[in-house]
């Protein structure tokens, strides 16, 4: 979910149902906006919102505060893993450059997959690629090659290479 705070971005009302805010509007006779976009149910996201999300209600009426505190238990290991990899990547990146990341092999396989993970995902996304270029399937095939005790490298979609040496993993922007 979208969280309440992201640098200067505050969202008080996050964590408020529409429904609650329609209500309190017409305690308060206020007319609320409405992006009638949302009842458009094209896109999956509008679909879960109108079908899904009713039809998940009715089956438990505990289901929006179930959801709510998944969201929140989920954005706090988050913040977790993102401080992990914040350190592990102050431990491990031995170089870098707007067109290479170099890191130190030695204990990188020591560290949580979900850290390596994201590792892998900012190091790509520093390069230039994108989500849609570098994914799960690219993402752990990357892992499974620098982690295998052969040597390994690899062309990857975005113009990226990886290569693994003796002592480093270098992620490299091609020409």
């Amino acid at each position: 979910g979208i969280p309440p705070k992201r640098d200067r971005i505050i969202r008080p009302l996050i964590g408020v149902w529409r429904s609650q805010i329609e209500d309190y509007c017409r305690t308060f006779g206020l007319v609320p906006r409405i992006d009638h976009t949302n009842f458009e149910f094209g896109t999956q996201r509008n679909w879960m919102r109108g079908h899904l999300i009713p039809e998940l209600e009715e089956k438990s009426s505990d289901f929006k505060n179930r959801i709510l505190r998944t969201i929140d238990i989920l954005r706090e290991e988050l913040d977790l893993r993102e401080e992990w990899v914040e350190k592990a990547k102050r431990e491990f990146v031995v170089a870098s450059g707007p067109s290479r990341v170099v890191l130190k092999k030695e204990g990188i396989a020591g560290l949580p997959l979900a850290v390596l993970r994201r590792i892998v995902r900012d190091i790509t996304r520093t390069l230039g690629a994108s989500g849609q270029d570098i994914g799960f399937e690219e993402t752990e095939e990357i892992l499974h090659g620098v982690l295998d005790g052969a040597s390994f490298s690899k062309d990857l979609p975005g113009k990226l290479r990886v290569e693994k040496g003796p002592e480093t993993i270098a992620f490299l922007k091609k020409g």
